[in-house]
């Protein structure tokens, strides 16, 4: 399959999501703690059956907010039992701790309900709002590169734009996004910024990073990194990065290096 045709069908699956996105309070918030990273998601095949178990919600509080608002669904919820609002959170996957269910107070029930809906749906309007998504896909530090290879897909969704630079944050450290130097062989490595993206455009490839972390001399089994895409025009994009350590390098270094993805 070639690299258009890979970008066109992401395209497709983007617009057919953020359509739905527009209608689906629920998906929206789901989209979000994907992309956020959010923990509870990996878990969620585990807890569907325990959330079987429970009776479905009596109340959508992603669609009171976003029709009536916080102190309405603030009275709805108000008015149903501590069961009634445990299946809300159980339905919802509100509460990625698993200590709710146990909780005997209904204040903090209806507060858990409250702020972990009003975050979903804020994260959710960012998403649809983005007119730059930035997916990570993979995140390794390579040991004996001293390197962060990063695979990403980027899309412009708004008006045509120039990405001036590709930056990563570990810590207090900012690394830009360089060429592989001699000798390293990144296949589907992004290279060429400034880089030009067309409304609709978009670039799936390799970042590379390095050398970084400290050298290599310290580095933890595991990091996070926040990762900034700035354009010409409009505000960055930034998505938070998890870093695997202890990576082995791109296994067909025999293979040239790969020119500017498209």
């Amino acid at each position: 399959m070639s690299k258009r045709s890979v970008i066109d069908r992401m395209r497709a699956l983007f617009d057919v999501l953020a359509r739905e996105a527009e209608s689906n309070p629920r998906l929206a918030g789901q989209i979000a703690r994907i992309l956020d990273g959010d923990e509870a998601l990996t878990a969620a095949p585990e807890r569907a059956g325990r959330r079987g178990r429970r009776n479905p919600g009596v109340v959508d509080p992603f669609l009171v907010l976003r029709e009536r608002g916080e102190a309405n669904l603030r009275v709805e919820l108000a008015g149903l039992s501590d069961e009634q609002l445990k299946d809300i959170i159980a339905e919802h996957m509100l509460d990625s701790s698993k200590l709710a269910m146990k909780w005997k107070a209904k204040e903090r029930l209806v507060d858990l309900i409250l702020s972990s809906v009003a975050s979903r749906s804020r994260k959710g309007d960012a998403f649809r709002a983005a007119d730059l998504a930035v997916l990570v896909s993979d995140a390794t530090y390579v040991n004996d590169w001293r390197a962060v290879l990063v695979g990403v897909e980027i899309v412009n969704r708004g008006r045509p734009d120039t990405i001036t630079s590709i930056t990563l944050k570990v810590g207090d450290d900012t690394f830009g996004c360089s060429s592989p130097p001699p000798g390293h062989v990144v296949p589907n490595a992004i290279r060429g910024l400034p880089r030009r993206l067309d409304q609709d455009d978009g670039v799936i490839g390799i970042l590379y990073f390095g050398p970084s972390l400290d050298g290599g001399r310290n580095v933890p089994k595991a990091t996070t990194g926040e990762l900034t895409v700035r354009r010409a025009s409009g505000a960055p994009a930034r998505q938070v990065v998890n870093i695997r350590t202890g990576g082995a390098r791109p296994n067909n270094e025999s293979t040239p290096d790969a020119g500017e993805s498209s």
